[in-house]
């Protein structure tokens, strides 16, 4: 089923002329470190010296980065997956992709930035699926992870662990 957008999100969509710019923020979170926070829309100056751009939301600052994202679409027979391109032209975009690569989690999220605290969608848990880099463009494809990628214990329903299964049968 759809996500429900709240009544301003749907206004602020459907407007003919609208102020407000609809943002993607994301937040990589490595298995060993800080937080990456990244936005797509610069809207704010936070500092001068070195210059930065994004945007804060909830408190959490976020880094503007030039990058296209797509948002996951809503497919019933589906997981939900999305794409993000940047180009790649910092070496500290490669850092943080290469880094994103050991299973970190990925929460995708959106906002307007007339209400930058209110979440209007919100796709938590993601992982990476794939990565890729040239000289032009670093691109990541991430999604749910899929029942093959999930460790299983090995013998976790067995008589031992589970003694109800003496009596099944």
């Amino acid at each position: 089923m759809p996500k429900k957008l709240p009544l301003y999100a749907a206004r602020e969509m459907t407007s003919q002329h609208s102020a407000a710019v609809k943002v993607g923020l994301l937040t990589i979170t490595p298995v060993v470190g800080d937080p990456i926070l990244l936005c797509t829309d610069a809207a704010v100056r936070l500092s001068v010296d070195p210059l930065r751009y994004g945007l804060v939301s909830r408190g959490q600052t976020y880094d503007y980065l030039p990058m296209r994202v797509s948002l996951p679409g809503v497919n019933m027979n589906a997981l939900p997956a999305a794409a993000i391109e940047t180009d790649n032209v910092d070496p500290a975009v490669v850092a943080a992709v290469r880094s994103s690569i050991n299973r970190a989690a990925l929460d995708l999220e959106t906002i307007f930035t007339t209400r930058p605290d209110e979440v209007v969608e919100s796709w938590p848990g993601l992982e990476v699926v794939e990565a890729t880099w040239d000289d032009d463009v670093a691109s990541l494809k991430i999604g749910y992870p899929t029942l093959e990628n999930i460790p299983l214990v090995r013998h976790r329903l067995t008589v031992n662990v589970s003694p109800a299964l003496r009596n099944m049968g």
